[in-house]
């Protein structure tokens, strides 16, 4: 996205292209409010659409999908870009996903990277309130300030890098 001022940062569309509003505010926060890097926002814009693109794949809704986070990094390690990239699978296709004992299909740095997006995401939601307490907090690493185990929040697509 490119702002009135010019400056510019990386956001997430979903499959309509419409901007996905809870990861455009934590992208924005990321880039202006942190003062971070416009590549930073396209890393954690692709973490993120990775995240939101399980979540959808796989029926869970966001905040709760946390308690599956072990899912979400085996559907990282070994599911192929016809399953994880931006066009959905074709309706009705049986799809048989490897698993482990299998070639991975991305490296622990690359699934690291990932979550480390996503840990920061699911943390911003939290603090502003998207995401309740309890173990989806716990799970996300997260804590309000003063709440302990409390917690859970460019021109890009948030289109991941293989």
């Amino acid at each position: 996205m490119v702002l009135p001022s010019g400056e510019k940062y990386w956001t997430v569309l979903d499959e309509q292209l419409a901007v996905v509003e809870v990861a455009d505010a934590f992208l924005r926060h990321v880039r202006f409010g942190r003062d971070q890097a416009e590549l930073t926002t396209k890393s954690y814009a692709s973490a993120v659409a990775l995240y939101l693109r399980w979540c959808g794949r796989t029926a869970r809704d966001w905040r709760a999908a946390v308690e599956d986070l072990s899912l979400f990094i085996t559907w990282l390690r070994f599911a192929p870009r016809e399953l994880t990239g931006l066009e959905p699978p074709a309706q009705g296709a049986t799809l048989v996903l490897a698993g482990p004992g299998a070639e991975p299909v991305r490296g622990p740095a690359r699934i690291a990277g990932v979550l480390v997006g996503v840990r920061a995401f699911l943390c911003h939601a939290a603090k502003i309130c998207h995401v309740g307490a309890g173990e989806a907090g716990t799970a996300a690493g997260c804590e309000r300030p003063g709440t302990a185990g409390v917690g859970v929040s460019g021109g890009g697509r948030g289109e991941p890098a293989h």
